[in-house]
């Protein structure tokens, strides 16, 4: 190679694999990768992207500085143990990263100064998208000071050249220009081809820096907080799909290679076995594995009657496995077997792997105890995978990391899925959700959910590329027409239903109430018996409804404010009552809307939900009588109305409101309630699932409009929280368990609290808390920062931690920055956020009294309550008496 370091060849890491070597067999792997998971024909265009980004995610290593830490590193013998190490982060010298770019930094500089519109080897979009995985194949660099120096093209060059005495960005080109030539030497040889594409990617006019002027460098989603037109959005979500894909097949491919010896490197080069390489790395991770699901799953239908039902459920998977070069959607009532269908569907397409995403954990679970019975799949290998949840079979089975998403069947999050797109280091995990069969339960859940609903049709596009089959089935009762029209193109005659079975008769309830009174004049507080649902929006709601009806009734209290442990024994307690010949343990269940959907649970009594959106409503009303049992009476739901709900007044709209679906939620309740002539009417459940579908229909201008407030809100959080995946330096990792450093679902932190006991609904502190922080696998609990915030409890325990905690970290502070420091520790379980403190370490400061807001950990002698605010327990004593 003629271009040189010295007397050294230009090395691409300590492993001394020259930088032209790595730099083709990264652009060829990528290609390579690329190809097995994506349509090349129908994408050729963006194969040639793959390949020149892959071939040039290295050239800002071309940096003498670089080039020689890399090589002090080489005569040390220290050989990179971890890519942090390897990119340079560590650098020894007069200069730090907080002053000086990194190598992915450079390298999308000398391509943009490198590329010029006459190059028409490739368009101008997938050259953006080339800059955009350039910078992005690593995480961007966290730096103390300057950050803002280093967002523009000009303002990277300036940094490059002021650690340089000589003009280090003209030479810098002049060696880019050479290793692209060496570069091409070795794709004429490997490929047999007299026309590298490599070759073509820049041209010898002299580059200038202030063509660039101001350019920012590329964002990492693509989003306006200001975008209207569902059209643009719709551009943005394809542009942002193709970068994921590109960039995570770069990554692999780096990974992939930097794992080689600077020989064996050479020799796949040499012996042309690069591709071989491939496959046994496709191998190792779990892909083009021999499988035996769609046997497991043939002798699971095996058990069930040849009736009716069966027959017609087979005829839904049939047609759905019909046509796999589209994502299938299918929709059907509460109780129709849509889990069945949906694994008949999975034999149907031939799957090897099938990984169930849920929008819950809670979902997830459910599903977990479904598929690991008896009565569904016991032979096969079902792994659920949550934050919380790492088992296999069995909640007794650990699964290792190593096999980590390896099952024949893995149930997930989506909150996981997501991470692959969102973060850089799992961002090779998104080849195992392109090749495997997916099913996205009870998705109409991420459509007024925050980032989810936009990332969630990003994860759609990048499967409708697929080189084989798409092999995508969307799972829900209540399928949201709109959204599938307006943003996956996918129309109501594309749906696939199963209709219901379950002839009963319904009936509809509309009962109007005071919100300010929390008696027995508000139907959400009126105590029940007999098998009863109180399904309430908030989980605040559902507890405070539990407490003042506790000695009255025997209930059980379900909801998201609790710790790991309760949470599980909660669940298992639900389900085990209300499944089909449940217990009948309990009489009452009250419950937020954690409930709701997907659980496989009946109430045979009464139900009586908060007025809620028609998709939450339905999936209320199926656990209504859910396996048709009730045949010759009335199955009724009451909605609990607030008086001034159509006037946009009170808690409840503006709960409805901050989730973008108010004015949706009034239309639908009009709608009923003209369906239903005022409670008199009786119904199916088909034809409330057909009135849904009309809904639309007729106000869908009023559901698009809630839609699009709802993608700029999506917008505004990609923008604020997503920006960019993250690398902190020099930073020891001193938890097992983290709160991500982005979260898309919300800001929360771990927290702590002291218990409180409400047995008989009076209040006695115990001097107990509820977490032990220092454990091996904290039962740990989290809040949302804002909402902390707004009770004060942040600016609360900035105060007290440094006098109550002997070990407390804002010891010494000023007073300014120990909010900020609290909340940044507390993504780490053993540094949580007091939102509490028992009288013992009251006592220690003098004081007798908590924070007038603050939260306790509650529980009464049936069961824990969780996380609760006593001011809103102290105001519904209040309103009782």
């Amino acid at each position: 190679m003629q271009l040189k370091q010295g007397q050294h060849p230009v090395y691409a890491n300590t492993k001394q694999q020259q930088l032209d070597q790595h730099s083709f067999a990264v652009g060829l792997l990528a290609k390579i990768i690329f190809e097995q998971f994506i349509d090349s024909n129908e994408y050729a265009e963006l194969v040639k992207a793959v390949y020149i980004a892959g071939c040039l995610h290295d050239i800002g290593k071309l940096d003498v500085l670089f080039q020689n830490w890399l090589l002090e590193k080489i005569n040390k013998g220290k050989v990179a143990v971890s890519e942090e190490f390897e990119d340079g982060t560590h650098i020894d010298g007069k200069f730090s990263f907080d002053e000086h770019p990194r190598h992915n930094e450079v390298s999308v500089l000398l391509y943009s100064l490198l590329d010029d519109p006459s190059i028409k080897c490739i368009n101008s979009s997938l050259k953006q998208t080339i800059k955009h995985v350039l910078y992005w194949h690593h995480a961007l660099a966290f730096r103390k000071e300057n950050q803002d120096e280093f967002t523009t093209y000009e303002g990277v060059a300036k940094k490059l050249t002021a650690n340089h005495v000589d003009n280090q960005l003209k030479n810098l080109v002049a060696k880019t220009k050479l290793l692209i030539a060496e570069i091409a030497k070795l794709e004429a040889n490997y490929l047999a081809t007299a026309n590298p594409l490599i070759a073509r990617v820049c041209n010898d006019n002299n580059t200038k820096l202030t063509n660039l002027a101001e350019k920012e460098l590329p964002i990492y989603k693509d989003y306006s907080v200001n975008e209207h037109i569902l059209e643009e959005f719709n551009k943005n979500i394809k542009y942002n799909s193709t970068s994921n894909i590109i960039r995570s097949c770069v990554i692999t491919a780096d990974r992939w290679i930097s794992s080689l010896t600077a020989a064996e490197l050479n020799d796949h080069i040499v012996n042309k076995t690069l591709a071989d390489f491939a496959q046994k790395q496709f191998k190792k991770i779990g892909l083009n594995k021999n499988s035996n699901l769609t046997a497991d799953i043939n002798q699971f239908l095996a058990n069930f009657n040849n009736d009716a039902r069966s027959v017609k459920q087979t005829a839904i998977a049939e047609q759905l496995a019909s046509d796999q070069d589209n994502i299938q959607v299918l929709a059907g009532a509460a109780g129709c077997g849509k889990t069945k269908i949906a694994l008949e569907w999975a034999k149907n397409t031939n799957a090897k792997q099938l990984i169930w995403i849920c929008p819950r954990v809670q979902i997830c679970q459910s599903l977990f105890e479904q598929l690991t019975s008896t009565e569904y799949l016991a032979h096969t290998s079902v792994e659920i995978y949550t934050g919380e949840y790492k088992y296999t079979n069995d909640y007794k089975t650990l699964t290792t990391e190593k096999n980590y998403f390896t099952a024949n069947i893995v149930i997930t999050t989506i909150d996981q899925i997501l991470n692959y797109i969102i973060s850089h280091t799992k961002a090779d995990r998104l080849l195992n959700y392109l090749a495997a069969h997916v099913v996205f339960d009870e998705y109409h859940e991420y459509i007024n959910m925050p980032a989810f609903n936009l990332l969630f049709a990003e994860l759609l596009a990048s499967k409708e590329k697929s080189a084989t089959k798409i092999n995508t089935l969307l799972v829900s009762a209540t399928p949201h027409y709109s959204y599938l029209a307006e943003m996956l193109e996918i129309y109501p005659d594309d749906v696939v239903k199963m209709p219901s079975f379950n002839k009963c008769n319904y009936q509809l309830e509309f009962v109007e109430y005071d919100e300010d009174k929390l008696d027995d004049t508000n139907p959400l507080y009126q105590p029940q018996e007999k098998s009863t649902f109180v399904i309430s929006n908030t989980a605040t709601t559902a507890q405070l409804s539990y407490l003042k009806n506790q000695q009255q009734e025997n209930a059980v209290l379900f909801h998201s404010k609790f710790t790991k442990s309760d949470k599980q024994k909660l669940f298992d307690l639900v389900f085990n009552c209300f499944k089909q010949h449940g217990s009948g343990k309990f009489e009452v269940l009250r419950s937020g809307p954690i409930m709701q959907a997907s659980l496989n649970i009946t109430s045979n009594g009464n139900m009586i939900s908060e007025i809620t959106t028609a998709e939450n409503l339905l999936q209320r009303l199926g656990r209504r009588d859910r396996f048709g049992e009730n045949t010759t009476g009335i199955n009724t739901l009451i909605i609990a109305i607030p008086q001034n709900f159509t006037k946009k007044q009170g808690a409840v709209a503006r709960f409805l409101a901050k989730n973008n679906c108010l004015a949706t939620t009034i239309k639908w309740y009009q709608f009923l309630l003209a369906k239903t002539t005022n409670n008199k009417l009786c119904f199916t459940l088909e034809q409330m699932y057909n009135w849904y579908q009309e809904f639309h229909d007729i106000h869908g201008k009023i559901i698009i409009q809630d839609l699009i407030s709802a993608l700029q809100q999506s917008a505004k959080v990609i923008t604020n929280k997503l920006n960019s995946p993250l690398v902190i330096s020099n930073k020891k990792a001193t938890s097992k368990i983290k709160i991500a450093f982005r979260s898309i679902r919300s800001d929360n932190r771990f927290v702590q609290m002291a218990v409180c006991d409400l047995t008989n609904n009076e209040i006695n502190y115990t001097n107990t808390y509820k977490v032990d922080i220092v454990a091996t696998e904290a039962d740990s609990i989290t809040e949302s920062i804002d909402r902390l915030q707004a009770l004060g409890l942040i600016e609360h325990a900035a105060k007290k931690d440094a006098r109550i905690n002997p070990n407390s970290s804002i010891e010494g502070v000023p007073k300014k920055q120990r909010e900020n420091l609290l909340i940044s520790l507390a993504r780490e379980q053993e540094q949580p956020i007091y939102l509490s403190y028992t009288r013992d370490d009251l006592n220690k400061i003098g004081e007798s009294k908590n924070h007038s807001n603050a939260m306790f950990y509650t529980k009464t002698d049936r069961q824990a309550v969780g996380s609760l605010n006593l001011k809103q327990f102290k105001g519904m004593q209040q309103c009782k008496k």
